[in-house]
């Protein structure tokens, strides 16, 4: 039996050995894969709407699904980005849509999501998009206006910044830093896959204010150098073993960069729904973007000059250890599905800093700063932070029993 004779769905006939599929057309953009069996050469996808073309994409994109089956790399993987797709502006919301995907040499239309009938929600972001670029950004937000002023300020006295500043400017500003430090006092918070342990240095960061009411406890498979400054610690499993602490035991938990290396997030669902507060308990998670994907190896870094010394992860397949590649809607389908509802997401990013965060990065050979700021310019991770709702208690109720620092 031959490789064509296992893939599914063909577009062509047999003889022709061309197979594709289109997985998906969301807010993000359109993906799939297209294959030649016959030849190696990536093949080009074409996006129309209404019989105009609007974009094009090479389907070279590593699609290790598709490498299992055939039994060899698959380098057939295609993902097309909304903004790189150019809708005319002569196609309003109020008209009829078609979207097709095509193969680009033989004509043929990839079977799969295609958009008929109904608006594609990429459009919707295209002309949102459009539509802020049209108007002036406007900062009213008085706290917003106070962080770029310090910003601006470093920028000013110093030049060009040295390490601690950026360090600093980037984690100040920080989703995770603003989830650690504005969490409930005498919170008791979880660090899920914990790593070596250097989210318990946030506890004492004054840059802000101190956090010193906090307790954090550890959890991974090998112990982090730092786990002894945790209250307590457990080594584990976690598709596998159940925590050792009592139910509703802990008011947040953090979750950053570890859902991903999971196969089976069932264990994992399970003890943070035991595990946490009924009652409004916090729940931080970071993850790879799902359009990762589609960033350049390092390789094509090495090429270009960048040393050896500063590899670090750019496409979510760099890192032999990935697994699941999540999207935010598929995440928040999973946590909501436990009582956790999302509060707020977004892509972690600092555009202020980037640049320099990467330059500082080359000169200094500083992988950890090159990696901050080549994260923030791909928009590599992504978060989501949220919040359980109750069954029990009335937010009035939870105002006025909890305890409240004097």
């Amino acid at each position: 039996m031959s490789d064509r004779d296992f893939i599914r769905p063909k577009i062509t006939d047999k003889n022709s050995g061309i197979y594709g599929h289109v997985d998906y057309i969301n807010s993000e953009g359109i993906g799939g894969w297209l294959i030649d069996v016959i030849s190696p050469e990536p093949r080009v996808v074409e996006v129309y709407v209404n019989d105009e073309k609007i974009g094009e994409a090479i389907a070279n994109l590593l699609r290790l699904d598709i490498a299992s089956i055939i039994g060899r790399e698959a380098n057939y993987g295609f993902f097309i980005k909304c903004s790189q797709l150019n809708v005319p502006s002569r196609i309003s919301l109020e008209d009829n849509f078609e979207v097709v995907v095509i193969d680009k040499l033989s004509s043929r239309e990839i079977v799969g999501k295609h958009a008929k009938g109904r608006k594609p929600k990429f459009f919707g972001r295209i002309e949102e998009e459009k539509k802020e670029v049209k108007q002036e950004p406007k900062i009213e937000d008085e706290r917003i206006k106070e962080e770029y002023r310090i910003i601006k300020e470093e920028v000013n006295m110093k030049g060009i910044l040295n390490r601690d500043t950026l360090i600093t400017l980037w984690w100040t500003f920080h989703p995770r830093f603003k989830f650690i430090k504005t969490l409930k006092f005498k919170s008791k918070i979880l660090d899920i896959g914990a790593g070596p342990g250097g989210l318990i240095f946030w506890k004492d960061w004054d840059w802000i204010h101190k956090r010193s009411d906090l307790s954090f406890f550890a959890v991974d498979i090998v112990k982090g150098e730092n786990f002894k400054k945790y209250e307590d610690f457990q080594i584990c499993d976690l598709e596998k073993d159940t925590l050792k602490w009592p139910n509703e035991f802990f008011d947040a938990a953090f979750l950053s960069h570890v859902i991903e290396h999971l196969r089976d997030v069932k264990n994992l669902l399970d003890n943070i729904d035991k595990k946490l507060k009924k009652d409004y308990a916090m729940l931080y998670v970071e993850f790879p973007s799902y359009t990762s994907i589609a960033a350049p190896s390092f390789e094509l870094f090495l090429k270009a000059g960048i040393k050896e010394s500063l590899r670090t992860t750019i496409n979510f397949y760099d890192d032999g250890t990935h697994i699941n590649l999540f999207n935010r809607e598929r995440l928040k389908d999973l946590f909501m599905q436990i009582g956790f509802f999302p509060i707020e997401e977004g892509i972690i990013c600092n555009s202020y800093i980037e640049d320099l965060l990467i330059t500082y990065g080359i000169e200094h050979g500083d992988k950890e700063v090159f990696t901050y700021g080549l994260w923030s310019k791909l928009g590599f991770a992504e978060y989501i932070i949220f919040r359980r709702g109750s069954s029990t208690k009335n937010l009035t109720d939870l105002m006025v029993n909890s305890e409240v620092k004097p």
